[in-house]
């Protein structure tokens, strides 16, 4: 990571690194690069990219960031297991002056970190000048004496960039003794897709292989070495690359007026694709839309049902899932309204007016169909064909006229207003091959302010899940385990009740039609004019969602109230919890937070420490007296005040114990206010 930090510098940005992204999330940056912490920054407003630069767990790719990037073919198909798409971006290297080696081998340099209790290379010093690295001298330097390099991953990279014939192999404690050989032009393709780890071949290593492969050693190689790196792995090139994944994920066109773009992600099935299309040519009024299919990598690719100007194809040449390949279309599209679509949708007459028309009330509309979640599903009369599904659609359209539903979000077929993309940003890429994005992109539309609902008089048929089981049939993904983990991402994010609030219930606040005002930890005490938020469903709060990872951008929020929840952390959870709340209010807004005060219990039960006040102290402070929930820490006054000082807040001041927010006036708590900078 630090050479990719030092070439985005040298091409002249402003570049900050940091093993503590969450010191810096208050600050505004036009992009974020990671390869650990994402959990740290991943509410944060800049385009992410995540890099992942192995196969261990720690350095798996997790969701939350906009664009991933593995750095081999081996790291791309290991994190696909777990429900991540990434592109393969080869690991930056800074390519210095080419030093031909020695016509006999003599220097041999052992590149690594650490070393093994086993080094199998002990041996050659009885023949070679063997060295091995020193990590507090210039690499570069070492690299430079040497005629040969043993070592793995970027070791090789950076040798072959000064020119040096490399042995790919090394006992490292994660996999063992093994290795991939001596480098040549007729296995270096292989190998690099494996990143040089040695897990190409994976070649016990003995002493006869390693002797044998020595022997392979060529001068000549350098140059071929040299070139590969230098056209591969240009440092200045791969940060190129990596700018060019997110120059446009912020800014979509205006689009033309009055046309929709219907976007269909195919992969294979181009059967039902087809039928959807001509079920859309036959139902859509010609001149008002646009279809623009997204071809994730079909065999054989797919090509439009008839030739016509409204219908566009962009091939992928592999299956970078749905939503990678919407967001595609939508940067490709030409209409005012982006309609989210699946190529196994069949629409029935007036589908699209009717939907077009309730765009003046909603900024989100979707219809209702056979197949799908929550309160789109519905069932209408039977229907075999065609034609006994559009009169079936036409009675539904008759019998519901006017009907609609306010919803937090909609899943299938979704109308959406094009500006909305450029207010709020685009799918999120992380739920590959997908499942939720819909669900996320509706909850962060009406958290910024936008209106969604679910047209009760518009109906579709939808076949449902084709991609997904043709993914699983083919061995290509585990539904069950991308479900699970998917689910948890929105969990996270959302709250873990995110199912059970599509129905949207009308919280002003949430919708930006005033201040936005949060009351954190309400239990039973809603607040008017405030998002009333708790992580207990059972006390039916507005959002029900972890307070120490609220799903605001920073600089958002006008006022947080927080009662009686500080206890309930730990000190270091407690300043996680008032960091994060700092980073989401606008500067110059203020938090007013109250705890039990435990200089006036401990004194009142010192005044008279019988069982009875022992009792009365531990169910007030290690249970909370409304619900059973142990308090975690103690706090005066003055440690409240300190805490909120250390954790960033100014003009922290004392509130009377019967300020109009507390529940109830009572002396044993003590409550300050503090305000943003």
């Amino acid at each position: 990571m630090q050479c990719v930090a030092d070439t985005l510098s040298d091409m002249g940005h402003d570049v900050i690194t940091s093993t503590d992204p969450g010191e810096h999330y208050g600050e505004q940056y036009d992009l974020i690069i990671c390869s650990h912490f994402l959990h740290l920054i991943e509410k944060h407003p800049a385009p992410k990219i995540y890099i992942a630069h192995g196969i261990v767990n720690d350095e798996r790719l997790y969701p939350g960031a906009d664009k991933y990037v593995s750095i081999s073919e081996e790291v791309k198909t290991h994190n696909l297991k777990y429900g991540v798409f990434s592109e393969v971006i080869n690991q930056p290297i800074v390519i210095r002056e080419r030093k031909r080696p020695g016509d006999i081998l003599k220097k041999i340099l052992v590149i690594r970190r650490q070393n093994p209790e086993v080094d199998p290379f002990a041996f050659l010093s009885n023949q070679y000048n063997l060295k091995y690295s020193d990590m507090e001298a210039p690499i570069e330097d070492q690299i430079e004496w040497a005629d040969l390099c043993i070592t793995l991953g970027r070791g090789a990279l950076e040798s072959m960039a000064q020119g040096k014939p490399v042995l790919v192999a090394d006992n490292r404690d994660y996999m063992g003794p093994i290795g991939d050989g001596y480098v040549t032009k007729e296995n270096i393709n292989e190998i690099a897709k494996n990143n040089f780890s040695g897990r190409r071949y994976r070649i016990p290593l003995t002493q006869e292989w390693i002797e044998g492969e020595l022997l392979k050693y060529n001068p000549d190689d350098s140059e071929f070495l040299y070139k590969y790196v230098s056209g591969n792995h240009n440092a200045t090139k791969k940060m190129g690359d990596y700018l060019s994944m997110v120059e446009d994920v912020h800014s979509p066109d205006t689009g033309q007026t009055g046309l929709l773009s219907i976007i269909i992600p195919v992969w294979n099935q181009l059967d039902i694709t087809q039928e959807c299309i001509l079920a859309i040519m036959e139902n859509t009024e010609s001149g008002t839309y646009e279809i623009v299919v997204i071809d994730n990598g079909s065999v054989p690719p797919f090509a439009p049902p008839i030739s016509m100007h409204e219908i566009r194809v962009i091939r992928n040449e592999e299956n970078k899932g749905f939503p990678i390949a919407m967001n595609q279309g939508i940067r490709d599209a030409h209409g005012d309204v982006i309609v989210i679509f699946n190529n196994d949708i069949i629409v029935t007459p007036g589908w699209a007016e009717r939907l077009r028309g309730w765009l003046d009330e909603f900024d989100i509309i979707a219809p209702m169909t056979n197949y799908s979640a929550g309160i789109q599903g519905t069932t209408i009369g039977s229907y075999q064909n065609k034609e006994e599904l559009e009169e079936a659609a036409e009675a539904f359209s008759e019998e519901n006229e006017g009907l609609y539903y306010d919803v937090n979000f909609a899943t299938i077929g979704m109308f959406v207003k094009r500006e909305i993309f450029d207010d709020i940003g685009y799918l999120d890429e992380t739920l590959w091959p997908s499942c939720g994005e819909d669900i996320d992109f509706g909850f962060r539309a009406r958290a910024a302010g936008y209106r969604v609902g679910i047209a009760g008089d518009v109906y579709v048929h939808h076949e449902g899940s084709k991609t997904f089981e043709a993914l699983q049939n083919a061995g290509l993904v585990d539904y069950g385990a991308v479900i699970t983990q998917n689910d948890n991402y929105l969990k996270k994010k959302w709250g873990p009740a995110f199912w059970e609030r599509q129905l949207y219930h009308g919280q002003p606040t949430i919708l930006g039609e005033g201040p936005l005002r949060l009351n954190l930890g309400c239990g039973g005490y809603p607040m008017e004019g405030f998002v009333n938020i708790d992580s207990n469903g059972d006390v039916h709060p507005d959002l029900v969602v972890d307070a120490m990872d609220l799903p605001y951008y920073p600089n958002s929020v006008d006022e947080i109230y927080c009662g009686h929840l500080l206890e309930h952390l730990t000190w270091e959870e407690g300043q996680r919890a008032l960091k994060h709340w700092l980073s989401i209010l606008k500067p110059g807004s203020e938090i007013r937070i109250v705890v039990p005060d435990f200089d006036v219990l401990a004194k009142r039960y010192f005044e008279q420490p019988t069982p009875d006040e022992m009792k009365r102290l531990n169910d007030i402070y290690m249970f909370s007296y409304i619900q059973e929930s142990h308090h975690r820490y103690f706090y005066s006054a003055g440690l409240l005040k300190q805490a909120m000082e250390i954790a960033g807040f100014k003009k922290v001041e004392r509130l009377p114990i019967d300020h109009p927010y507390f529940v109830e006036a009572v002396l044993w708590q003590c409550g300050f206010v503090g305000v943003k900078p």
